[in-house]
């Protein structure tokens, strides 16, 4: 199984297919709380969408669109009249196959590397997408800049790039360095895409990119996140918790908690515009 892979049932046994598996956006813009997994999920989708999106009728391409259910709300949500997924795990794309419908396509690759995979490129319209999206898989790329790279190439000029991500402090003591280098280890986020604010709107200039935004997601993401396991591991039953499956999410959510308290990661929502 890939150091990203989820087991979605334990996040929620109900999920209808096909399913969500982001850490989600526990708030509503209003500031209202989500306790729901699945409404959270779209509230995070809905998040980026709203940051990239412009206009209904748009081609979007969603880079780590796992199980596909991101697909389906671009087109329902957004009205995207072409949706492109990218997704490395190819029991996802296998499992797509089930929901695939008119207008949205999945392919197996990597949204790190280039070139891109003949069967992406014969789906982009002449020009380019309009909006690439990645809802939450962006720090699992090799490097930041081997995404924005992979990004860029699947967009038209003044096209529009949304994803969340991790930051590092822009200050970090010797000890929060060991730190990092064992959470990068621990986690499978390389050590290239886990990077400060400067270096992250720095590697988005250098390849095109202006109009850079980046909003904080900590309490609405990391804290939501692990206050949802929490209530959750209360209602699974402990032979369902000993899964190493299970212990992987709560792992995580130790995560989240620890980055909120010592501060030493933020969530982020980056949303940028290119430029030609």
């Amino acid at each position: 199984m890939a150091a990203f892979a989820i087991a979605h049932t334990l996040l929620d046994d109900a999920m209808p297919a096909p399913a969500w598996t982001n850490l989600g956006c526990w708030q509503r813009p209003d500031g209202a709380p989500i306790t729901n997994y699945v409404e959270a999920a779209e509230q995070l989708a809905w998040r980026l969408g709203a940051a990239a999106i412009t206009s209904t009728g748009q081609c979007v391409a969603d880079l780590g669109c796992g199980h596909g259910a991101s697909l389906l709300f671009w087109q329902q949500q957004f009205a995207a009249t072409h949706v492109i997924g990218m997704e490395l795990q190819a029991t996802c794309v296998a499992g797509w196959l089930a929901h695939a419908r008119e207008g949205i396509s999945m392919h197996q690759g990597r949204f790190d590397q280039l070139p891109l995979p003949e069967a992406v490129i014969s789906k982009l319209p002449p020009a380019g997408c309009d909006t690439v999206v990645c809802v939450d898989a962006a720090y699992h790329a090799d490097s930041l800049g081997a995404f924005v790279a992979v990004a860029k190439n699947l967009l038209r000029s003044q096209g529009r790039l949304a994803f969340t991500t991790v930051l590092k402090p822009a200050y970090s003591s010797l000890l929060s360095q060991i730190q990092h280098s064992l959470i990068t280890n621990l986690t499978g986020i390389p050590k290239a895409s886990f990077v400060t604010a400067r270096e992250l709107e720095r590697t988005l200039t250098r390849l095109g990119f202006e109009a850079i935004r980046i909003e904080h997601l900590d309490a609405e993401v990391l804290q939501g996140f692990a206050d949802f396991v929490a209530r959750r591991s209360a209602e699974l039953p402990t032979t369902r918790k000993r899964a190493l499956a299970w212990l992987k999410i709560a792992g995580t959510a130790a995560l989240c908690r620890h980055w909120l308290r010592w501060q030493r990661a933020h969530y982020v929502l980056v949303s940028a515009q290119r430029t030609h």
